[in-house]
């Protein structure tokens, strides 16, 4: 894991007790070093096996498509909250 603002964005992030999930282009490192971070979820933006120039030709494509998957992610665990909230 590199990069000085993920890491000050989770203690920022931690100050106010709000998740943070980090969507690189690939994931480097265990899970583990992300987390000792203060990062909740890590997703890589990189759909296969690709060489670096497709990456970055689609790079806005790739983040856009695992921006929106992790989106129905969340929506589809605040529904289902919300319907638990709905049946007590």
């Amino acid at each position: 894991m590199s990069g000085k603002s993920t890491i000050g964005l989770s203690k920022l992030a931690e100050k106010y007790n709000k998740p943070v999930i980090v969507l690189p282009g690939s994931v480097d490192c265990p899970f583990e070093l992300y987390s000792k971070s203060g990062v909740t979820s890590v997703f890589s933006v990189v759909d296969m096996a690709s060489p670096l120039e497709r990456c970055l030709i689609e790079a806005e494509r790739l983040l856009y498509e695992t921006a929106k998957s992790l989106v129905n992610l969340i929506i589809f665990i605040e529904n289902k909250k919300l319907y638990q909230k709905k049946d007590l």
